[in-house]
């Protein structure tokens, strides 16, 4: 089975905050993620750049409506981690996340596919807020 670490952020009175992800020995960055929605009931949506993450604008590939008024955001962001997290020491590692408008967000998630010495499987789903769901 792929090894998946995932978190997630609310942020209220500030523009930034960290996700976190904790490393494995031996583990490298396969693929890193974000997805994110907006405020339910809102109807609200996300232009590329309203979200960072270490200081990169995201864009996003593919957003869906959801069941609650709002919409569902996904961006590859390897590029954004890899490095940082690849030539990290095993542990906890911060990422950088920044929100445009936090009134619009409700909270992004990352998923973190990693190359963890101890997988013998190639298979991740990723199931997140208000029924959108990638694999």
């Amino acid at each position: 089975m792929q090894l998946l670490k995932n978190d997630g952020l609310g942020i209220e009175s500030s523009d930034a905050g960290f996700i976190q992800v904790e490393k494995p020995a031996g583990a490298t960055v396969k693929a890193a993620y974000l997805a994110a929605a907006t405020t339910g009931f809102s109807w609200a949506t996300l232009a590329n750049g309203d979200i960072r993450v270490e200081g990169n604008d995201v864009i996003w590939s593919d957003s869906a409506p959801s069941s609650i008024s709002s919409n569902n955001y996904w961006a590859d962001v390897t590029s954004f981690v890899k490095t940082k997290i690849d030539y990290t020491v095993p542990g906890r590692i911060d990422i950088q996340i920044e929100e445009e408008d936090t009134d619009i967000v409700d909270g992004p998630n990352s998923g973190l596919k990693d190359d963890d010495v101890t997988d013998s499987e190639g298979k991740t789903t990723f199931t997140f807020s208000s029924s959108f769901t990638c694999a």
